[in-house]
């Protein structure tokens, strides 16, 4: 359960949320976030960034759109933020183990939160970065996480 392994939600998850025409993704993403409210889930400050950047770039959304979807998540859910030793942690998981910059700082950033837990449709589901163990936010793992 969720309750017991304090979790982070990726990027591209907080975009299906608001993307209508990702169809099914749309749905399933919507549902996981509504049930992380009120659970130990945190969101980091680079994925609310990467949001705001993907969704007015493809323009899902206008940019104070965007701005109150963002608002709404930071109301719901306690923020994080990299720090140095996020950073530094980051640039060897990069070297040593070949994983994109982003993603190794976002890993990190949630590890350095105390999350056990990142759901990502990007990274390799079931694979262990760091001590945080990646799910795919729309498998059966992750209905299981959040006790559906």
């Amino acid at each position: 359960m969720i309750g017991k392994r304090r979790a982070s939600i990726d990027t591209n998850i907080l975009f299906y949320t608001v993307d209508l025409d990702a169809g099914e993704r749309h749905r399933r993403a919507t549902e996981v976030l509504d049930r992380a409210i009120g659970r130990d889930v945190v969101l980091t400050l680079q994925s609310l960034g990467e949001f705001y950047v993907a969704v007015t770039r493809k323009r899902v959304l206008t940019k104070d759109g965007t701005k109150l979807a963002i608002g709404r998540w930071m109301k719901s859910f306690p923020i994080v933020a990299a720090d140095t030793e996020a950073f530094r942690r980051a640039l060897d998981l990069n070297l040593d183990h070949g994983v994109a910059f982003w993603d190794a700082l976002l890993i990190e950033t949630a590890r350095g939160a105390g999350c056990e837990v990142l759901l990502s449709e990007d990274l390799q589901a079931g694979r262990d970065l760091a001590g945080i163990e990646v799910i795919d936010p729309f498998s059966r793992a992750a209905a299981d996480l959040f006790g559906a």
